[in-house]
């Protein structure tokens, strides 16, 4: 089979074949290279995509992963169970086909009998549009990544009557977006998933939405557990068969899983309710740094910057992050990169002074940074080793 001639066709759920999904802007070269080490390593009945976080920026550390369609499936039939979907819905699908979050859709629609209706502008992402085509084709359920909803929220946009439901994933949903998102009438369900889970493997209750409490029920098709390291690992069926990867001139691939589970970089807890598991996501094991010898939250920090800079200029909030940069003396240190020119030296200053009257004296922002654009992956992840290259 010629791989490349297999990249971004819409997919057959009933096909043998294997198919690789890449964004099709990275460069032509890039994709060559990854369609020929999916082709190293053939298995039928399967989707390649890239791990989330991916940038050709260096393509040896981009990750293929090896998910089987039935493992889609699986997925897809726990995401319509808990979000009583069937042939009456309409989805609005705004996220790449080539990501877990838009494959999934398509799969929960090809089970229910459900409709799904390309709400993008010209393949662009327009929260305007978005709003326009939810009322247009009476659209009630979708999936979005919190940088979509900062967009419906910072145009002020009210959510059409038609949406049950809308899963929010990707990447963390901050306490004050979330919060802001209900006030328009937004009904969010935040999610935790991964690309090697094949999407979602906790959402919150659909007899949660539009009540400030968001907890995270696993599915049914899934069960996790916390490690002796604080890890959260994962076992079920819409588990990855594996990931390859170029590692300079070689070819590897490998299973990561150890007796059926799968060992995460996340750090959270697990809770028990009325027979069901609650995941209490933490953050990244990356997003957690010692500065004096005291363990900090870069996630949590984050948040606290985001929900600053709401105040001082809705519009730029996305366009700031807080970053930990080596130091000789504490080991780390907390350092604010501005991607963006629309704040004045007056707004840099109020928003490190707000920012550090809410941390702790070892979390306070000892440096600025400004770039041209904060890298960002097609969800809206920052890229934080392609930012970390970009200020050495």
């Amino acid at each position: 089979m010629d791989q490349s001639s297999k990249i971004n066709c819409m997919i057959d759920w009933q096909d043998a074949d294997s198919q690789v999904l890449l964004n099709p802007r990275w460069p032509e070269a890039e994709l060559s290279r990854l369609c020929e080490l999916a082709a190293t390593f053939p298995r039928q009945n399967h989707l390649w995509v890239a791990s989330s976080g991916s940038s050709t920026s260096s393509e040896n550390s981009v990750k293929l992963i090896a998910l089987s369609r039935a493992a889609f499936i699986i997925s897809a039939r726990a995401v319509n169970q808990h979000l009583k979907s069937d042939h009456h819905d309409v989805w609005a699908q705004v996220l790449p086909r080539f990501h877990v979050g838009g494959l999934g859709i398509e799969a929960r629609a090809f089970l229910s009998g459900a409709r799904v209706v390309d709400a993008l502008s010209d393949d662009q992402w327009s929260a305007s549009r978005f709003v326009q085509i939810c009322e247009k084709e009476k659209v009630s359920l979708s999936a979005l990544v919190p940088t979509q909803v900062f967009d419906l929220v910072t145009l002020g946009l009210r959510a059409p009557s038609s949406l049950r439901a809308i899963i929010v994933g990707g990447a963390a949903l901050s306490e004050d977006l979330y919060h802001q998102a209900l006030d328009l009438g937004w009904p969010l369900l935040p999610s935790y998933g991964s690309t090697e889970t094949c999407s979602q493997v906790a959402t919150a209750d659909l007899v949660g939405i539009g009540h400030r409490d968001r907890k995270l029920v696993m599915l049914s098709h899934a069960k996790a557990r916390v490690s002796t390291s604080g890890f959260l690992e994962f076992s079920g069926s819409s588990l990855l068969t594996g990931f390859a990867q170029w590692r300079g001139a070689e070819k590897f691939f490998e299973d990561p899983k150890v007796s059926g589970w799968l060992v995460t970089q996340d750090r959270g807890e697990i809770a028990e309710e009325s027979g069901h598991q609650i995941l209490i996501p933490q953050g990244r094991d990356f997003e957690f740094v010692k500065i004096s010898g005291e363990g900090v939250n870069l996630s949590k920090l984050n948040d606290i910057l985001a929900s600053v800079m709401q105040k001082i200029s809705p519009a730029a909030a996305q366009k700031v992050v807080v970053i930990a940069m080596p130091d000789s003396r504490t080991e780390n240190r907390i350092e604010l990169v501005v991607g963006t020119d629309q704040l004045s030296a007056a707004n840099i200053l109020q928003l490190c002074q707000q920012f550090n009257a809410q941390v702790a004296p070892y979390e306070k922002i000892r440096k600025e940074h400004f770039v041209s654009e904060i890298p960002r992956s097609p969800l809206g992840k920052v890229l934080w080793a392609q930012l970390r290259e970009q200020l050495k």
